[in-house]
């Protein structure tokens, strides 16, 4: 998986994105939405990149703390979406378990967010 900090532009953000993939929890209870919903290389959400590193706790508490698991990547894809992509059924049940509805679509357009590194 590459370098949390060649994935996030954002220094929190990648901070966090570094702490997840340690498998540590990441102390986002002070975290503004913009930097816990921050999208990196290729449209990677810190959501996206706890799944991808296969940190449960980190995802629950992402979506606790508002992570949008409606935002999608460069390829249209949710979290959702590219859990079942990866066939990573720990991270689709932890999703459901978050009531992250099956169905979800992308409410809103893809984007990086204008926040300095």
């Amino acid at each position: 998986m590459a370098d949390a900090f060649k994935v996030f532009e954002n220094k929190e953000t990648a901070d966090l994105a570094a702490q997840i993939a340690q498998q540590k929890r990441p102390d986002v209870s002070g975290a503004a939405p913009t930097i816990i919903d921050y999208q990196g290389d290729k449209g990677i959400t810190l959501l996206m990149w706890a799944l991808l590193q296969g940190n449960l706790e980190a995802m629950s508490d992402l979506i606790n703390y508002g992570a949008d698991p409606a935002l999608g990547d460069e390829d249209g894809y949710t979290v959702l979406h590219l859990a079942a992509k990866i066939d990573n059924p720990d991270g689709l049940l932890t999703l459901l378990e978050h009531k992250v509805p099956p169905d979800l679509k992308i409410r809103r357009p893809v984007h990086r967010r204008s926040l300095k590194p």
